[in-house]
C-alpha cells in the first residue's frame, strides 16, 4: 500500500490505526507520473504528486494539503448529526486531520509504489470517484478509489476507499462511538492529543 494512501487512512484513528481502509492509505508521494495537463477530478492528485516531488518544507506541505484535500468537508461528514457538533468542532477536527496527514506524508518509504489511472466515475454534479491501481516495488497491486468533490477552491479529495470501504465512514463510526462514551469534547481532545504525541515521536 502506498505511503500517501496509508497517510490518509491514518486520519481515521484516534491514537491507533484502524484495521480497515480509510483516508490515509494512498496519498501523494506514491503517485506515479500522470498524463500532463490532467484536469477535472484528477487535478488534486496530480497537484499533490507534483508538490510532494518538490520536497516541500513543513509550511509548503501544509499549503499543499489544504489545496488538495477538503478536510473541512471530511470533518463535517464525520461529525454530522453528533451531539454538540458545530462549526467550531468541525474546524478543530479538520485542523487535527491536516496535522496528522502532514505527519504521515513525511514518513515515506524509499521506494514509492506506482499508480495508474483506471477510470473516473461521475457520482453526481461536482462529485467523482477516481479509480487507480497501485503497485508496490514487490509487485503487489490493489485498486484504490479517491472521492473528489468540487468546491469553491476547486476539486479536492474528501475520501479514499479500499475494497469498497470508505475511510471517512470508518472514521465516523469510530468517532461516533467515542462521542457516545466520552462526549464530543473528549473525542476532539483525544484526536488533537494523538496528533501531538505522534509528532513528538521520531
Amino acid at each position: 500500500m502506498t505511503g500517501a494512501a496509508r497517510a490518509f487512512l491514518d486520519l481515521s484513528v484516534t491514537g491507533r490505526r484502524l484495521a480497515v481502509a480509510g483516508l490515509a492509505l494512498v496519498f501523494a508521494w506514491s503517485l506515479a507520473p500522470a498524463a500532463p495537463g490532467a484536469q477535472g477530478p484528477r487535478a488534486p492528485l496530480v497537484q499533490l504528486q507534483a508538490g510532494l516531488a518538490a520536497a516541500p518544507d513543513d509550511a509548503a506541505l501544509a499549503r499543499l494539503i489544504a489545496d488538495c484535500f477538503d478536510l473541512r468537508r471530511t470533518a463535517h461528514a464525520i461529525l454530522a448529526g453528533l451531539p454538540g457538533a458545530d462549526a467550531q468542532a468541525e474546524a478543530r477536527l479538520a485542523a487535527a486531520l491536516g496535522r496528522r496527514l502532514q505527519r504521515e506524508l513525511r514518513r515515506r518509504p524509499p521506494l514509492p509504489p506506482t499508480m495508474t489511472w483506471i477510470e473516473d466515475r461521475v457520482l453526481g454534479p461536482g462529485d467523482w470517484l477516481v479509480l487507480t491501481r497501485i503497485a508496490d516495488p514487490q509487485g503487489d497491486a490493489q485498486v484504490l478509489s479517491w472521492r473528489v468533490r468540487a468546491g469553491e477552491g476547486g476539486a479536492r479529495i474528501v475520501d479514499l476507499l479500499r475494497d469498497g470501504v470508505s475511510g471517512m465512514r470508518a472514521r465516523r463510526a469510530e468517532f461516533a462511538s467515542l462521542v457516545r462514551s466520552s462526549g464530543l469534547e473528549a473525542a476532539l481532545v483525544a484526536e488533537e492529543t494523538a496528533v501531538l504525541e505522534g509528532a513528538a515521536r521520531p
